[in-house]
């Protein structure tokens, strides 16, 4: 990942989530979403790659044009308010683009088990659950059609 992308990732992480927005909800971790995006991005398409890439090189490129600076090297009011700009634009394009922006952010941190639970999720019983519905494919092969049991619907079709 280029390294413009990750000190980005690292500066818009408060931006995405807010900082102290939640008393009980603990701070977001930058890095996290750093590593989020980077593994994300080594299991994605390579199209995506390029498309998140791409949305964060067009934020630092915005921000040169309006402030002066690559993103990253903005104070943290300049940041909100490029960034508050951003979010007042309309369009599914916009959407889009700031989708590409906050999604490793906001992914990393809902996808921590201590958010979960705060938020009100059992996630031992959630895991359990998933747990008992493992489908694997060494289960042998499916026996052929006309012996499996058939469904009150195939029984209309006759």
């Amino acid at each position: 990942m280029l390294r413009i992308v990750e000190e980005t990732v690292r500066s818009i992480t408060p931006h995405v989530l807010g900082v102290d927005a939640v008393e009980e909800l603990p701070e977001a971790d930058p890095q996290a979403s750093v590593d989020f995006l980077s593994g994300w991005l080594e299991k994605g398409i390579p199209e995506f790659q390029i498309v998140t890439n791409t949305a964060f090189l067009a934020l630092n490129l915005y921000s040169f044009i309006k402030k002066g600076r690559l993103f990253p090297q903005l104070d943290n009011s300049k940041q909100a308010e490029l960034l508050e700009r951003l979010y007042d634009a309309k369009g599914v394009l916009a959407h889009q683009f700031l989708y590409f922006l906050a999604n490793p952010a906001v992914s990393s941190y809902y996808s921590r088990i201590d958010v979960q639970k705060m938020l009100g999720f059992d996630i031992d019983t959630l895991k359990e659950e998933s747990e008992r519905r493992l489908v694997t494919r060494e289960g042998g092969p499916l026996p052929p059609r006309d012996t499996a049991a058939e469904s009150p619907a195939d029984e209309g079709e006759r």
